[in-house]
């Protein structure tokens, strides 16, 4: 079913996601999911008005095409309203859409395996929607920003007896 539908589609595999103070480590989000295989981001700026803007970091990619900024306080949306009215406003341009928050950063066992190369096995070609589990990360007691990446400073999962209800569906 994904496979008969994979031409119609403007872009292969879209992440959706919302930004508030977190314009230090908005590229380093982007370059990381671009590596993955992602070819399109829609990000709603949550900034107040006056404060951080998204635009100016982003603007090299804003330029190219790959990432949409859409100020979200211009429209008055939370960030439950945005994922809704972007989910409205991309649905028919991706095939896979992903609603992956600033800080979460998907990861693979296999180093060589790539979101594209993963969401393209025959094994998801009938499908809708996937499923994957994610493990959360804590602050590892870190006080003060560092300029190390996030993936650097924030290393260590939150012990959980049972993580199975954490998951993201793609």
């Amino acid at each position: 079913m994904k496979e008969a539908k994979k031409d119609k589609y403007i872009y292969d595999i879209c992440i959706v996601t919302t930004a508030k103070y977190e314009n230090l480590y908005a590229r380093q989000y982007v370059e990381y999911y671009l590596k993955l295989g992602v070819d399109k981001f829609y990000i709603g700026d949550d900034n107040p008005e006056n404060t951080e803007n998204l635009f100016d970091i982003l603007d090299d990619y804003i330029k190219k095409g790959i990432v949409d900024v859409e100020t979200m306080h211009a429209r008055n949306l939370t960030q439950i309203y945005f994922y809704e009215y972007s989910f409205r406003a991309v649905k028919l341009r991706c095939n896979w859409l992903m609603y992956i928050d600033m800080d979460e950063y998907l990861e693979f066992t296999d180093k060589n395996m790539t979101i594209k190369s993963y969401l393209h096995m025959h094994v998801f070609d009938k499908c809708d929607t996937v499923k994957i589990h994610w493990l959360p990360y804590d602050d590892n007691n870190l006080v003060f920003y560092d300029n190390r990446t996030l993936i650097e400073r924030l290393n260590h999962s939150v012990n959980l007896n049972d993580y199975t209800r954490f998951h993201k569906s793609l």
